[in-house]
């Protein structure tokens, strides 16, 4: 008889997931709202779209970039329910959400109007500083949805769908969906080609932002230590790391009478700085190769769950 055991919410980690997702909305929000809308600074995304309609459809001091953003995203959160399945899709749920509510609180209440009349005040478009700032604030935004296991939907849905039902990545689909919004931006606003040239240095600094916060701080390492001296190192991995390695046997050709035994461990980036450094006090000669793991799934990383997925595909 199968466990009916339900697996336990770490309540905790969950809390911790949804406050960096809240917090990437509020600076993705900030950033548009504040920034990039005000300089209609097209730099990719739902944001750059909903600049572009509402360079056609307001007039004077209106501003519908916040009911186009709404709009957008609620099209497709619909289109990942259908193509990509509710399991993928809960976790765009959070940003899709707040990051339009955010970008509604900031437009309509004028809190950061003492921001955006500084910057565009008539005597001084201060156009680069707001896409500069406008990238950051973005960047920052979307790498903390990232880290809370979100992400932002918008565009990046069409990217998961290509990604899924054709050869051409994710990465691939995203760089060119942006450079396209890009471009149409500066079609279509014509009387503000700086702007649009701004766009791309913003984008820039977003991608930066991303690599910087997400990519860099979840790095996780994949060690492979011989050495004769296995035994207290994997004894100071277990007791002063709190982790866990795997030993090979291993027989070197040159030496071939010496027991030695190839230690592995998988470690992230912050611990990887302090084992590194006590590698040598067990063994001097110990030969170390280091490399960047793309996923680590199981106990200590993400869990690794036992049923299968259903395939959408599947008939």
């Amino acid at each position: 008889m199968g466990s009916n055991k339900k697996k336990k919410i770490d309540y905790k980690k969950l809390a911790g997931r949804l406050a960096l997702c809240a917090i990437g909305s509020i600076l993705l929000a900030i950033g548009t709202g504040v920034f990039l809308t005000p300089g209609n600074v097209v730099a990719g995304g739902v944001s750059g779209i909903a600049i572009i309609v509402n360079h056609y459809i307001a007039s004077g001091t209106q501003n519908y970039v916040d009911i186009i953003v709404w709009s957008l995203n609620i099209f497709f959160f619909i289109f990942s329910i259908i193509f990509l399945g509710k399991r993928f899709t809960i976790h765009t749920l959070i940003a899709t959400f707040l990051f339009p509510a955010f970008l509604t609180l900031i437009q309509r209440t004028g809190m950061f109007d003492f921001i955006i009349k500084e910057l565009f005040d008539g005597k001084s478009n201060n156009i680069l500083i707001a896409g500069v700032f406008g990238g950051l604030f973005v960047g920052a935004g979307v790498a903390l949805t990232f880290l809370g296991d979100g992400s932002t939907g918008g565009t990046d849905i069409l990217c998961f769908i290509i990604a899924k039902y054709s050869p051409v990545k994710q990465s691939v689909s995203s760089f060119i969906s942006d450079a396209l919004i890009i471009i149409a931006g500066m079609a279509c606003i014509r009387n503000q080609i700086l702007a649009s040239l701004v766009g791309i240095i913003s984008a820039l600094i977003c991608a930066l932002m991303i690599q910087i916060i997400f990519v860099e701080s979840n790095s996780i390492y994949i060690c492979d230590i011989v050495t004769a001296k296995y035994k207290e190192l994997s004894s100071y991995i277990i007791k002063e790391l709190d982790g866990t390695c795997t030993i090979i046997d291993a027989k070197g050709a040159y030496h071939q009478d010496k027991d030695v035994k190839l230690v592995r461990i998988v470690i992230d980036k912050r611990a990887f700085v302090q084992f590194k450094d006590q590698i040598s006090t067990f063994d001097e000669k110990a030969f170390v190769t280091v490399y960047s793991a793309k996923k680590v799934l199981g106990e200590g990383f993400t869990a690794l769950y036992k049923k299968r997925e259903k395939l959408v595909n599947k008939k």
